[in-house]
């Protein structure tokens, strides 16, 4: 996957953390899911909707289908449908994506106090969470991240 596109031709998508959660409300029931985008000049915090992924889902499918792929390819397929999400991300200009996205916001990296990767890796029968926490001169953000493995 390349990335090069950002809100201006100097500042460069560097990658992504996919799947970020925040949950809220009663137990944390109620959860978020987001994509961090990482430029050269900020990180942006994406909202991603269940009917996005739904649809990459099937998208995803259907192109696995095109190629002729088999069963386990069209499966393998359905489960990479972010990345369909990721690249679309990638080839709009940062600021498109802030004004067109409600909720999504951006942090520049000059008020990025410190960022830290939480792991728990003797504890994954407890089911602890990892965290993504970001420290910024306006106060912390921290979100779940399910799929990374310590």
């Amino acid at each position: 996957m390349s990335f090069e596109h950002g809100a201006s031709t100097n500042e460069l998508v560097l990658g992504f953390v996919p799947s970020a959660h925040r949950r809220s409300g009663f137990l944390g029931l109620k959860v978020e899911n987001f994509t961090v985008m990482l430029t050269t000049h900020r990180l942006v915090i994406i909202p991603l909707s269940a009917d996005e992924m739904k649809q990459a889902v099937s998208e995803s499918l259907r192109q696995a289908k095109q190629e002729g792929k088999g069963f386990l390819e069209q499966w393998n397929a359905q489960l990479n449908a972010i990345n369909l999400i990721l690249e679309r991300f990638a080839a709009t200009p940062v600021g498109t994506i802030l004004a067109t996205r409600p909720g999504s916001f951006a942090i520049p990296i000059n008020h990025i106090r410190w960022i830290k990767v939480d792991t728990h890796p003797h504890q994954q029968h407890k089911r602890m969470p990892n965290q993504l926490i970001i420290e910024t001169d306006s106060g912390r953000y921290t979100y779940d991240i399910p799929f990374l493995r310590a």
